[in-house]
């Protein structure tokens, strides 16, 4: 006979009893205040050890029985059904030097699903997907972003139908181009929804000097919609959400968030490179039909400073940008002060959606600089 004393919950509220477990050799007893309960040994769980934490008893139902870690717990299972596999592993995890092992691989297994593999799924499970799936579901995500962030677009129609004709001339996905109004919550920006509906604000229209620039942003949105970005990045969410939660047990506990970090991480590295992907196929649709990828640089540029944006050290970075190839590496040399700033800033970029706008911005006036006669517009 071994007898328990512990903590039981009735898997209905968090309240908890005080309660006696007395085992016999083929029945339990589960005794306390208003609570007497009869069930087979063979019915009964023991939750794996793990350090001195206490185990959880269950005969399933949703009742548990919390007990200290002990001796009894140890001679308890021998009247289980817990497999030779499970006492071998119990055997193991008090080796410490195993554990660690153990720990270490397992660690390295979920940050490989979680970097590699997640991603990699997602990927090709997006390009499989069907186009009257994703059309539904872009023309339902348009919906729901006009009712909270969008308004009607002010642009005149033949504005709005000249642009579209001007934009398909360079690369015509057979999706969508709309355009709204983005008002103080989107302000100038533009955006591929799943499907490859691409939207402009009519603040980005306004703030573009030139149509070329329009065009820049265009190549760099029909970059997300060909690789289908906005798809990946949904099924990416949502394999790591389910991820989390078999590994948790439970996504809206703090165990959640401490695990779910590198999990952040990860998933802002990845946006970072479907941006970087973006910009890659925009610079190369640009140089393809003569056009310099310098105006998407400009059209950053206006963006983050209409949006109030612009970080320190950005200027000195496109000045750099900016001088001829023939100078001499002291004067490519950026100011100690500004080096230092990036220096500081660097983990704050590293949790980003986005590339570094400096970055950015300093990519594609390089690609400026390598264009060949043939392939400058200007």
């Amino acid at each position: 006979m071994i007898e328990l004393d512990g903590e039981y919950y009735d898997g209905v509220t968090t309240i908890s009893r005080p309660a006696r477990l007395t085992v016999y050799e083929r029945t339990c007893r589960l005794r306390g205040d208003g609570l007497a309960l009869e069930f087979q040994v063979d019915d009964l769980k023991v939750s794996a050890p793990l350090a001195n934490l206490p185990r959880r008893l269950s005969w399933g139902d949703a009742a548990t029985f919390v007990v200290d870690d002990s001796p009894r717990i140890a001679a308890l299972t021998q009247l289980t059904k817990e497999s030779s596999l499970e006492r071998f592993a119990d055997r193991l995890e008090r080796v410490w030097p195993v554990a660690v092992i153990g720990l270490v691989l397992v660690a390295f297994i979920y940050g490989a699903v979680l970097f590699w593999g997640v991603p990699a799924a997602s990927k090709k499970i997006a390009l499989g997907l069907p186009d009257s799936v994703l059309d539904e579901a872009a023309e339902q995500a348009l919906q729901a972003i006009d009712k909270i962030y969008l308004d009607p677009s002010e642009l005149p129609s033949e504005r709005q139908a000249a642009l579209r004709a001007y934009l398909r001339e360079f690369d015509d996905t057979g999706k969508p181009i709309e355009f709204r109004k983005g008002g103080q919550s989107i302000g100038a920006n533009a955006f591929a929804l799943v499907g490859g509906y691409i939207v402009f604000t009519d603040e980005l229209i306004e703030l573009a000097e030139d149509d070329r620039e329009v065009l820049a942003v265009y190549l760099h949105e029909v970059g997300h919609a060909r690789n289908r970005h906005a798809e990946t990045a949904i099924l990416q969410n949502a394999s790591w959400l389910v991820l989390l939660t078999l590994v948790t047990g439970d996504v809206s506990g703090v165990s959640s968030y401490v695990i779910s970090l590198p999990l952040l991480v990860s998933q802002l590295a990845f946006s970072r490179e479907l941006e970087t992907d973006a910009d890659t196929y925009a610079i190369d649709a640009l140089l393809a039909h003569g056009i310099s990828p310098h105006h998407l640089a400009d059209m950053l540029e206006k963006m983050i400073a209409a949006a109030g944006s612009a970080k320190p050290g950005l200027q000195a970075d496109q000045q750099a940008a900016d001088r001829p190839v023939d100078t001499t590496p002291e004067e490519q040399t950026l100011p100690d002060r500004h080096t230092e700033e990036k220096a500081q800033t660097q983990w704050s970029d590293y949790f980003s959606t986005h590339p570094a706008p400096e970055d950015r911005i300093n990519r594609l006036r390089a690609a400026r600089l390598g264009e060949t006669s043939s392939a400058s517009d200007e």
